[in-house]
């Protein structure tokens, strides 16, 4: 994934007027899933955030069983059926 961000002066330069836009460009080259959350911060200003569910995934599918182990001593239950 690469993100691009530009300062204000850079906006102004490419024809945005504003002292405070931010331009963020995420390019997502993997398969995970990038969900956006909206809110207001408390000065009144709209925010965006984007989360990405890629360490949701590697979790559920075992990506990080190794790291689990040698940090927490834990491991994986297996089901029996």
């Amino acid at each position: 994934m690469a993100a691009t961000i530009l300062t204000a002066a850079q906006s102004e330069q490419m024809g945005r007027s504003g002292g405070s836009n931010v331009t963020v460009q995420i390019v997502n080259n993997t398969q995970a899933e990038i969900r956006e959350e909206r809110a207001t911060d408390p000065n009144g200003e709209d925010f965006r955030r984007f989360v990405i569910e890629a360490v949701g995934d590697a979790l559920a599918s075992g990506g990080f069983d190794k790291q689990q182990q040698s940090r927490f001593g834990i491991s994986p239950q297996r089901i029996r059926r």
